[in-house]
């Protein structure tokens, strides 16, 4: 009786389609990657210091938490791999003077180095990974500004983001897909590094 009222009235025809288009959207939906709406990484900065002198190398830590229930591939490359990172464009750096005045940093040039598959580092569910950020490696576009060489109070902000879950295969010459690898936006939080003339 129900049925036959839904057919005879035409209703059918106004909901049939958008009950298939609802099912057919979750069969192909992909499963490459974890959104950041999911917050499957934590973004954590530190440095082993706050308070240096003009000169030296500022140094500070960017760690990476797997707060997700699951594990999940990160673009992370071994070694100087925060310097790839920034080369690619998936790690930013800002630095804020006492003045407001808000400088976005870019690596030293470099050699560019495709995206490979052992660039992608397993972070198991609770587990973290560390790589160093050298301040003093980086330059706005003006080539100043660095805060290796200038005294004063900074706020340093560093942001991971990566939209892409594939990788360069040299031996196919071709990109190949690469699943469970977290996709999004991490934003570290803040910290404060003040700089002074050497004695």
């Amino acid at each position: 009786m129900f049925s036959r009222y839904w057919i005879y009235s035409g209703r059918y025809r106004k909901v049939f389609p958008g009950i298939v288009l609802c099912l057919c959207a979750l069969v192909a939906a992909p499963k490459t990657s974890y959104s950041a709406v999911q917050k499957g990484i934590q973004c954590e900065l530190t440095a082993p210091t706050y308070r240096t002198v003009t000169g030296q190398t500022i140094s500070i830590d960017t760690t990476f938490v797997n707060t997700s229930s699951q594990t999940l591939f990160v673009l992370w490359p071994t070694g100087t791999g925060s310097r790839h990172l920034l080369e690619w464009g998936d790690l930013s750096v800002s630095i804020e003077d006492e003045n407001g005045n808000t400088y976005n940093y870019v690596p030293l040039p470099g050699p560019f180095i495709p995206r490979q598959r052992d660039h992608y580092q397993k972070l198991t569910v609770g587990s973290k990974m560390t790589n160093g950020l050298n301040l003093c490696w980086f330059r706005d576009k003006h080539n100043s500004h660095s805060p290796c060489s200038r005294p004063g109070k900074y706020i340093v902000r560093v942001t991971y983001s990566n939209y892409k879950s594939e990788y360069w295969n040299p031996r196919t010459n071709e990109m190949i897909a690469l699943y469970e690898v977290w996709t999004g936006e991490s934003m570290c939080h803040e910290i404060k590094i003040e700089v002074v003339d050497k004695e």
